[in-house]
């Protein structure tokens, strides 16, 4: 009798602690997580540069924080104490703050120069970066032909190349005005090419399928010419969309080079948003800022201007 009382004082204990755990459990998974923990926040954001040397007169630089999808912009702007730029060991100037993050430099970058960038951060914090200024690819204009294809004749490939198109609808008057491409221009969706050195990265069949007219290998916006140390002249022929455009030939550094084609490949991984692919794609968009993320390269334009299907002007 008294090992029954025992066994009775013992199992209701064991229940209710048992009943007690499944409370706790179950309560902790209803409310532990009702606030959102942040997933990203200005103390893990990194510092972005985005400076790209151009053949302009007037350099520009944006200094901010990193973001990720789906979230604004920080509105607390990066600290700069010097922005510096060195060709070699030499300083050549200091860009100076214009806005909010945005800042500028007047030179002229020299062809096939070395260029050092440093950014001191309040903090002591110093992003770096290197690139070398290319200069234009050698190319000449040849003739056009009556169905709209632009020949010419390039003689030189030390460096890769980037060529795409800039064009309106309407007629531009040309008789006295010196014409630069502005907003009003926009990138043309293709350009088709027989070149020798295209890269087939971003060829797209679909492209100008409805022109009979059109032979050559058609690429999405930009046709990527690779380098070669081949410097003997060899034809290549164009196709241009419109007789109103800009037809430019975007010599690149290494550095810029990467980061386009990069860009360019995350962005095409991502077109399609009901492809299961992008959910694992693990591609990285080039970056060779030290101490934080971004792009320091440069570019040198040589472009023609066409107006009504003639050469007005190259430069």
């Amino acid at each position: 009798m008294a090992k029954q009382v025992v066994k009775r004082i013992v199992k209701i204990p064991l229940r209710c602690l048992l009943a007690t755990l499944i409370c706790i459990i179950v309560g902790v998974s209803l409310f532990s997580c009702v606030e959102d923990l942040p997933f990203h926040s200005e103390d893990t954001s990194k510092h972005v540069v985005n400076c790209m040397l151009t053949n302009d007169s007037v350099q520009t630089l944006t200094l901010s924080w990193s973001t990720v999808n789906g979230e604004s912009t920080s509105t607390k702007e990066v600290k700069a104490d010097s922005i510096v730029l060195y060709q070699n060991d030499s300083v050549v100037g200091c860009f100076e703050r214009k806005s909010f993050g945005y800042w500028t430099l007047n030179y002229t970058p020299i062809a096939r120069s070395t260029y050092h960038l440093e950014i001191a951060l309040s903090g002591g914090v110093v992003l770096k970066a290197t690139t070398v200024m290319p200069g234009n690819v050698e190319i000449a204009a040849d003739s056009i032909d009556d169905n709209g294809n632009n020949y010419f004749t390039q003689s030189t490939a030390n460096n890769p190349c980037w060529v795409f198109t800039l064009e309106q609808y309407s007629y531009l008057n040309t008789d006295s005005v010196y014409l630069y491409p502005d907003a009003s221009f926009y990138l043309c969706d293709g350009v088709a090419s027989n070149h020798p050195l295209a890269d087939n990265f971003n060829q797209d069949i679909t492209l100008f399928e409805w022109n009979e007219l059109v032979t050559d290998p058609a690429f999405s916006y930009y046709l990527r010419l690779k380098s070669s140390s081949d410097n003997q002249p060899f034809p290549i022929s164009f196709r241009l969309q419109s007789y109103f455009n800009f037809a430019f030939f975007r010599t690149a550094s290494t550095d810029y080079d990467q980061y386009l084609k990069t860009s360019l490949q995350k962005i095409y991984s991502c077109i399609d948003e009901d492809d299961p692919a992008i959910w694992f794609d693990e591609s990285t968009v080039y970056s060779n800022i030290e101490n934080g993320i971004g792009i320091f390269g440069a570019y040198s334009d040589l472009f023609f201007f066409y107006s009504n299907g003639h050469l007005i002007y190259s430069k």
